[in-house]
């Protein structure tokens, strides 16, 4: 073998595997990567070989061109809400719409490269994926997608991370799978009534502050007898009822309280909220693991990966060591489980709300038909 050519897949094998943890997976990396890191790989100081910071440097490097394409989406008083990706020349992005929701759209601004800060409006939301579509009245630049097909578990991949542009990397770490969906909680810990004749219902032990069932006026001591007119005899009843709904629904919940001795029944209507708002706050090794994303299951399909990126940087492209953008980042699950939605899955529901705000024919005008099979395949782009 060519010892040059041995000697610059050897450094970069110690880059990556000290950048990595050890995560080498045998995965192909671009001629021009190569180039780049030919003295970087022998010459990085051992905290820099350790934290990562030559792999991220790459990465910004073979994705320098794409950036553009993703666009912040902050507040008026400047704080980053989420991020997104540019679909359509004409001023169509795409995000992560649970993140958007609790924010009025009259506050929201994108700040795009080369046109500064400008006026954003939403225009349609698809919920099973949860992706917003929004739009801006200046030009931007679509990002160009690739197949997602290719990856592979253990494959690196890359992520912007805030609105500045800084890079996170980590690994694909399970194959390609849909997340099940969570049903709304309504803010309580239930328990069984003890000691008592009527075991009818379920018992409140705790009103979380800040939920549904506080906002609705439920206390500690409360008997929830019946949920969306269903009677309920257990916590687990009351579990899987409510779990049929979803976050934003309404539920009705008939109440038994007592009061100076006496038992009275009363009725309130509860709006559902995160389960993550709930059963993080019991869980320590959630607690322990930072802020995850409101909204983290059910979507049809999802690259799982590790890298480390907040809330706020859902809405981002996910890159390959090559540059390719072969999804975007969806949810937050904890410390080192992110999903991100395939391109092809951006891509369909994309095309599909653009076709509902402009009409098919104008929206299929948009789209550049795929060319090619395979990791080189050029996917659909809008």
């Amino acid at each position: 073998m060519n010892i040059a050519l041995l000697k610059r897949k050897c450094a970069l094998f110690l880059l990556f595997a000290a950048g990595c943890c050890g995560n080498g997976t045998g995965q192909e990396v671009a001629e021009e990567a190569l180039s780049d890191t030919e003295i970087a790989g022998e010459s990085l100081h051992q905290v820099e070989r350790l934290n990562g910071s030559g792999v991220t440097s790459i990465f910004a490097k073979v994705i320098a061109g794409r950036a553009q394409s993703i666009v912040p989406i902050e507040t008026t008083n400047g704080k980053l809400v989420v991020l997104s990706v540019a679909v359509a020349s004409s001023g169509y992005l795409v995000s992560k719409a649970s993140e958007l929701e609790e924010v009025e759209t009259g506050r929201l601004i994108a700040r795009i490269q080369g046109q500064g800060l400008v006026s954003v409006q939403m225009v349609q939301m698809q919920k099973e994926n949860d992706l917003a579509l929004l739009k801006v009245e200046v030009p931007v630049v679509p990002i160009e997608w690739a197949a997602s097909t290719a990856l592979k578990t253990g494959f690196l991949v890359g992520a912007q991370s805030n609105a500045r542009g800084a890079m996170r990397v980590g690994i694909v770490s399970a194959a390609p799978r849909p997340i099940e969906r969570e049903g709304g909680v309504i803010g309580v810990l239930l328990g069984e009534r003890i000691g008592e004749q009527k075991k009818e219902g379920a018992l409140v032990t705790q009103v979380f502050e800040g939920s549904g069932a506080a906002e609705a006026g439920m206390k500690s001591g409360d008997v929830v007898l019946s949920v969306a007119g269903k009677r309920v005899n257990s916590p687990q009843e009351v579990t899987e009822t409510v779990g049929a709904f979803d976050v934003g629904e309404s539920v009705a919940i008939v109440l038994e309280r007592r009061a100076d001795g006496n038992a009275a029944k009363t009725s309130i209507e509860v709006t559902l909220g995160y389960r993550r708002k709930v059963t993080d706050r019991l869980e320590r090794n959630q607690v322990l693991s930072g802020a995850s994303s409101n909204r983290r299951a059910g979507f049809e399909n999802v690259i799982q990966h590790d890298i480390p990126i907040s809330p706020e940087a859902m809405g981002s492209v996910l890159f390959t060591i090559e540059g390719k953008a072969v999804g975007m980042n969806i949810a937050r699950r904890d410390r080192v489980t992110t999903y991100s939605l395939p391109s092809e899955v951006v891509q369909r529901v994309a095309r599909d709300m653009i076709a509902v705000e402009l009409g098919t024919a104008k929206a299929r005008s948009l789209a550049v038909d795929a060319e090619g099979e395979g990791e080189g395949e050029k996917s659909t782009s809008l």
